[in-house]
């Protein structure tokens, strides 16, 4: 609903952009769960995982910036420290 909002009502708030994070994960199940995360959240998409970094498209500045402030990587650690 949010991208077909974004796109039916106002263009003018599409920015699609790229954006490198590096989350702070420490296993591969744990990375995979973040960029998968990350792809079920309107309006990104996880494009690659390479060494300790994700690139992520997001289709506006505010999904962009819900990227950055972290709050996935956040709730992805404390569930993988829950499962060691």
């Amino acid at each position: 609903m949010h991208v077909a909002q974004l796109i039916l009502t106002n263009s003018k708030k599409i920015h699609p952009q790229l954006v490198t994070i590096k989350p702070s994960q420490k296993s591969n199940a744990g990375i995979a769960v973040h960029a998968n995360s990350i792809t079920l959240t309107p309006g990104t998409i996880s494009i690659d995982i390479e060494d300790d970094k994700l690139l992520v498209h997001a289709l506006s500045k505010h999904t962009a910036q819900g990227i950055l402030d972290g709050d996935i990587d956040k709730q992805v650690t404390k569930l993988e420290r829950m499962d060691s």
